[in-house]
């Protein structure tokens, strides 16, 4: 599909949400907010390769810019080094495994971090 389309649709999308008074689901296909966003070792792995794998199409083409992985209990290293390395942080590998446990230990942490959310700013928060 032209990249056309998916904008128009997701203007529509927003649209009708706005007048039924109905939010779109954060993950709904094409137009939730989070349907770009990527946590999962695996995936943010094949992404980083080939984007692709896991997005038909490039998120521009809805009118969305890219957004850097999510940090959480899924992620692996190949996601902790992209986000880091897009805050201008640059990790050696030999650090992810420490970085991980860190992010997968944190205790009361049920949601993912991101760029545009908490992700600490000190390596004191790894």
């Amino acid at each position: 599909m032209p990249g056309w389309i998916h904008r128009t649709l997701s203007a529509l999308c927003r649209l009708v949400a706005k007048r039924a008074r109905r939010p779109i689901h954060r993950a709904k296909p094409i137009t939730g907010a989070d349907v770009f966003r990527h946590e999962s070792g695996i995936h943010t792995a094949a992404l980083l390769k080939n984007p692709a794998a896991y997005q038909p199409f490039p998120c521009e083409e809805t009118g969305r810019t890219p957004e850097p992985f999510a940090i959480g209990k899924h992620s692996g290293s190949a996601g902790v080094q992209s986000l880091l390395a897009a805050g201008g942080v640059a990790v050696p590998a030999s650090l992810c495994p420490e970085i991980l446990s860190a992010v997968r230990g944190a205790p009361g942490r049920t949601k993912a971090l991101s760029a545009r959310g908490s992700w600490p700013r000190s390596r004191e928060g790894c």
